[in-house]
This record gives structure tokens, C-alpha cells and sequence, in this order.
């Protein structure tokens, strides 16, 4: 599914919050973490919601579908690798790998991320210590 970045950041945001953080991904945290006014970031919950991406809980509250879940996994897997490939291999800084690793983690396809990370060794972890799901 082709997204716009800015629905990428919302979805990777709402699952940092729900499935890592274990709590509700409120409206008005979430518009203060994009720091966007919450109408904004109301517009944007809409349309993940007419996608299918996302489901409003109870009011200002959201949460991933099952098909958001997958999606932002996906992306976050590449992510991780992405930052593990730019520090490890091209030297980058951390926080360069991870910027850089933001601009492409959607555009990469899935196979080519499989593909680094069986190169890097399968790595269980990001340069930052956190957890590389992968996909057997």
C-alpha cells in the first residue's frame, strides 16, 4: 500500500504507543508528538481510518487493525534493518542512519529489506536496542 509519509509517521507513532507502549494512542498525544493542533492530526486519523489502517476506540482514542498491524510491522522491520545496514556497514552515525532510514523505510520493498537483513546476520536488534521482528 502506497502511503504518504505523513500517514507512515502516524502509523508508526500509534504502534510505538499501543503495541510497544501497551496504552491507548490518545488524539491529543499524538497530535503533540506530530506537533500538529489536534484538528490536523484528526484529518489524518480519518483517513487511516477510511483505509482500514486504523479503528477509533472510544473517543480521541485509536488503535491499529489487524491490516494496520502488518503494515506498520513491515515497515518498522525495514526500518531496523535499514539503521543496522547504514551504521554497520556505511559508518553512519546513529542518528544519521536513523534519519536516513526514515526517508526510505516505506519505499524499499519488503523482499529487499529480507534481503539486507540476512546479509547483516539476521540481527535481533536496531542500532538502538530494539527488538527486529522477522518474518519466517
Amino acid at each position: 500500500m502506497d502511503l504518504p509519509k505523513i500517514q507512515i509517521q502516524y502509523l508508526k507513532t500509534i504502534y510505538r504507543i499501543t503495541v510497544e507502549g501497551g496504552r491507548d494512542a490518545k488524539l491529543q498525544d499524538l497530535a503533540k508528538e506530530m506537533e500538529v493542533k489536534e484538528p490536523s492530526a484528526s484529518d489524518i486519523l480519518k483517513k487511516l481510518q477510511d483505509k482500514g489502517l486504523i479503528t477509533k476506540v472510544s473517543w480521541g482514542r485509536y488503535t491499529l487493525t489487524k491490516k494496520g498491524v502488518a503494515i506498520t510491522e513491515a515497515i518498522i522491520h525495514n526500518h531496523r534493518v535499514l539503521e543496522n545496514f547504514l551504521a554497520e556497514t556505511l559508518g553512519l552515525d546513529p542518528d544519521m542512519a536513523c534519519r536516513e532510514a526514515d526517508r526510505i523505510d516505506s519505499a524499499i520493498s519488503n523482499e529487499l529489506a529480507r534481503k539486507i537483513c540476512e546479509k547483516l546476520g539476521r540481527p535481533e536488534q536496531c542500532i538502538h536496542g530494539r527488538c527486529i521482528k522477522h518474518f519466517d
